[in-house]
């Protein structure tokens, strides 16, 4: 997980929004499975709907 440290960091510092794929924001610590970056949470939110629409 400690590998998507620093592209998270440099998405976020540059105004996009990365969350895991269940809504939470990112956590090294954490052992989420899936993370998707975009440049705005209702961005972010239209792609998980997106993809996971059922």
């Amino acid at each position: 997980a400690w590998d998507h440290a620093p592209g998270t960091l440099l998405i976020s510092e540059a105004g996009g929004y990365c969350r895991c794929l269940d809504g939470s924001p990112y956590d090294p610590a954490r052992n989420a499975k899936g993370l998707m970056s975009t440049g705005s949470a209702a961005a972010w939110q239209a792609s998980y709907d997106a993809l996971f629409a059922t």
